[in-house]
């Protein structure tokens, strides 16, 4: 799981800016809040976080349940939010294993050819 820091860091190198203060100022904050973020003195919004994992190219989902897991860590909620993280990562995986699978059993050796696709939506069968 990343840190706060982590967060914090790739946006301030994808955004190429200088200081946590050149972030604040991005994030539409006072000038220290960054550095307040990275102390542990506050934690950013659920709106803020977003930003923050947007401007970082990261995931906003896993960013959001990062958040409330960090707020919580004294707290009975840490753990429920750490299953439900390992549970959202297995449900990726298993996606997109499924996805592998499934072209693998298409008869196409390259899975991304949307002509070579078929499927069935609300009971209309398509064929392109």
């Amino acid at each position: 799981m990343n840190t706060i820091d982590d967060y914090l860091d790739a946006a301030i190198i994808n955004e190429k800016l200088r200081s946590d203060r050149a972030l604040s100022v991005k994030l539409g904050l006072s000038p220290g809040s960054v550095n307040h973020f990275r102390t542990k003195k506050a934690w950013p919004s659920d709106n803020t976080m977003i930003k923050i994992a947007s401007l970082a190219n990261m995931d906003e989902t896993e960013a959001l349940l990062s958040l409330n897991i960090w707020r919580n860590m004294d707290g009975a909620a840490a753990p429920l939010y750490s299953r439900l993280m390992d549970k959202l990562k297995a449900a990726a995986m298993l996606g997109i294993a499924m996805f592998f699978i499934i072209a693998a059993f298409s008869g196409t050796s390259t899975p991304a050819h949307a002509d070579q696709l078929h499927g069935v939506f609300n009971g209309i069968y398509y064929d392109k």
